[in-house]
């Protein structure tokens, strides 16, 4: 594999941050997406951008900046995102890697924010924000809804991952250093990241505040999540990433049964076990501290929805609510129902639904 651009970070040039942009055929978002970047409230960063072997005009609109912040690569081709962003890592020079994505807005004090985060909190690893969810125009089609309880970050990550990527600010050390990077993962190179640093004892934060509009469009992952099968191929990467969170997660709580029911549940709905990954939940909440029962089940109503939205588009929503409601009645009522109907609504008229 041959890359561009060897030359190691200047020793001279110091800077706390290094904000760090993967770029692959950005088309029209590329020189908004830099021009919001570069007018960040926290100006003391460096600006490294890596482009993944583009085939369009990124290369020259990228030369057209003459800001001294900027530093940039080209690999000399195609190398996926994860490899990509090791490429990025290697290279910054900033005690802190803040990740931006082409495509999606950050506040304008999105970094002040977090390295003041980073300073009341010195034994944090990654800092993240929730984020609300744009389209193709730019406008609000709904929110992620991110839990900020660190038991309920881990619950949520046995089966999902709603940390977003182009909302965090890490520390360099910790990620490449200790852990190595990124995984060189087709997918879920993101979830799989988040999930090593907990389980190495790495403490994040989740700011309540949405400092990111994340962006849903054709080319997102979160776009393709809309898709019917659009992880089939990763089936065993994303199993695998759950069934080893639940396993570290919650210690000695579940069985390899019992962790094999939960996770089968979510990546094969049609074949799910609905009865009993429901009577498993009610088990494992019993074995929760009431403060962080109450987390859980705001949680729970979050996943509840997009299990029902799984089992919709793979026509299975009646055994999953008929299961709930016999087994669960007071979580059945919890149900967030207008979204439901909504959902149900916007599919009728083949509108995409908000998340």
């Amino acid at each position: 594999m041959q890359l561009r651009n060897k030359a190691k970070p200047s020793p001279s040039y110091h800077c706390p941050v290094t904000v760090l942009l993967p770029v692959y055929n950005p088309g029209r978002f590329l020189r908004h997406s830099l021009d919001r970047i570069l007018n960040q409230s926290w100006s003391n960063f460096e600006l490294l951008i890596v482009d993944d072997g583009s085939t369009d005009a990124s290369w020259a609109v990228i030369s057209s900046y003459k800001d001294k912040r900027i530093r940039a690569l080209k690999n000399d081709r195609n190398l996926g995102i994860a490899a990509t962003l090791n490429r990025g890592l290697e290279m910054a020079s900033g005690e802190f890697v803040a990740r931006y994505d082409i495509d999606d807005f950050s506040r304008h004090d999105r970094m002040k924010k977090q390295l003041q985060t980073f300073d009341q909190h010195k034994d944090t690893v990654a800092v993240f924000s929730r984020g609300r969810l744009i389209d193709e125009k730019n406008r609000l089609i709904g929110w992620v809804r991110t839990p900020q309880n660190s038991q309920a970050v881990r619950w949520d990550l046995c089966f999902r991952n709603t940390l977003i990527h182009g909302s965090v600010m890490f520390r360099k050390k910790f990620v490449w250093e200790k852990l190595g990077g990124y995984q060189l993962l087709r997918t879920c190179e993101d979830y799989d990241l988040w999930s090593r640093i907990i389980r190495d004892q790495g403490h994040i934060v989740v700011l309540k505040e949405n400092l990111v509009d994340y962006r849903i469009h054709t080319n997102s992952m979160m776009g393709k999540e809309h898709s019917e099968g659009a992880f089939t191929g990763h089936y065993e990467t994303m199993r695998r990433i759950m069934e080893q969170n639940c396993r570290e997660f919650m210690p000695g709580l579940l069985s390899e049964q019992q962790i094999s029911i939960l996770c089968s549940a979510w990546m094969d709905p049609i074949r799910a076990d609905w009865k009993a990954f429901f009577f498993i939940q009610k088990e494992m909440l019993r074995h929760l501290k009431k403060p962080d029962q109450r987390e859980v089940q705001k949680i729970l109503i979050e996943q509840d929805f997009s299990l029902y939205r799984k089992c919709r588009q793979a026509h299975c929503a009646i055994p999953f609510l008929r299961a709930l409601s016999e087994n669960d009645p007071a979580r059945f009522a919890t149900l967030p129902w207008i979204r439901i109907l909504g959902d149900k609504v916007l599919a009728t008229l083949k509108w995409r639904s908000p998340r």
